[in-house]
């Protein structure tokens, strides 16, 4: 902050612990700890140990290799991650033919409550899923039946 602006400025957030220099001990606090995340984050670790990281890795697989075969059977998709199994768990990228691809994750989004990431750029555009173990063969049937669907109609 601009040193001849500090003294126009007036604190929004007090706390017992300041910063430590400078303006610092002005405009910087710590404020409460995000305990429940901190206390959260123990029990999924804790969940998925009961589950096992082993069956995660498998069920993520599977889940995967069936999202890949359904894709390949829509023309004009083109697959980006590998094929074999031991090279491709719980993330799928794919290009999906001419559509724009911030349109189709938007639609898949609002339209049909799939979400996934967009990826930009030259070297392997298109969309990201990632499927895990607490997705369902039927989100990876939704899926698929929703690309194909904007595949044939358009965004």
């Amino acid at each position: 902050m601009n040193k001849s602006a500090q003294t126009r400025i007036w604190a929004s957030i007090f706390s017992a612990y300041p910063g430590r220099i400078g303006i610092s001990r002005t405009f910087e606090g710590f404020g409460q700890r995000d305990e429940p995340a901190m206390i959260a984050f123990g029990e999924a670790l804790t969940f998925q140990t009961k589950i096992g990281r082993a069956h995660i890795e498998k069920r993520s697989r599977e889940l995967t290799q069936a999202l890949i075969a359904g894709l390949k059977k829509i023309d004009g998709v083109r697959i980006w991650t590998s094929p074999d199994p031991a090279r491709s768990v719980a993330v799928l990228s794919f290009l999906p033919g001419n559509l724009d691809i911030r349109k189709l994750s938007a639609a898949l989004y609002q339209k049909d409550r799939i979400g996934c990431a967009t990826r930009g750029g030259q070297d392997r555009p298109g969309l990201r899923f990632s499927p895990h173990f607490y997705n369902t063969h039927a989100d990876v049937e939704k899926t698929v039946a929703a690309v194909k669907k904007y595949m044939a109609s358009g965004v």
